[in-house]
Formats: C-alpha cells, sequence, structure tokens
C-alpha cells in the first residue's frame, strides 16, 4: 500500500488482514505513512493484543439506589434489583450488587 490514508474503509482493512492471514506479505510504501502513525498513536507501537486499552468510564452504578437522579413513574421501583429474579437467566461475569 502506498502513503495509505489513516482513513482507510473497514472493509479495504479487512479484504487486507484475510489476504495477509491466508499468506500475503503486507508492505507499506511512501514518506509519511499515515496509516501507521495512527496504529502507533494508538497503540503505543506494540501489537493491538499488547497495547493497553482505555479504562471503563463509569457513568453511574446505581448500587446505592438512583441517588440523584429522578425517577417518574413506577416501572423501577425506589432502587434496582438485586440477587436473581424468578424470571432472570444466570447471571456472570458482573461487578455490582444489583442489576
Amino acid at each position: 500500500m502506498e502513503e495509505p490514508s489513516a482513513r482507510v474503509s473497514e472493509g479495504l482493512l479487512r479484504a487486507v488482514r484475510e489476504a495477509v492471514d491466508a499468506g500475503a506479505t503486507l508492505l507499506f510504501s511512501g514518506s509519511s505513512l499515515p496509516l501507521l502513525a495512527a496504529y502507533a498513536a494508538w497503540t503505543g507501537g506494540k501489537p493491538i493484543a499488547e497495547a493497553p486499552s482505555r479504562p471503563d468510564i463509569l457513568f453511574e452504578d446505581f448500587e446505592h439506589g438512583y441517588d440523584n437522579w429522578k425517577v417518574e413513574g413506577t416501572a423501577f421501583g425506589k432502587e434496582p434489583a438485586h440477587g436473581t429474579c424468578r424470571i432472570s437467566s444466570v447471571f456472570s461475569g458482573f461487578w455490582a450488587a444489583g442489576w
């Protein structure tokens, strides 16, 4: 790819990856290489699997009820449900007291 833009389409990137996975060699050429510069800025120059991910941004956890939220109507009660519900499936992978 000669001077690949940092705005390469997702479809092209997927096609290139499939070709590389099938054994093709990918060669970048040019003087500025904006696609590689964007990748390096995002990953710190490391493979994606080793790049630090952005931490989650907690918007609201509702662990202590609805706190400063204004609740209107009766759909949600005075606080989120806790424990299991008779109509719920098994939950896993969460780290909260309510759901």
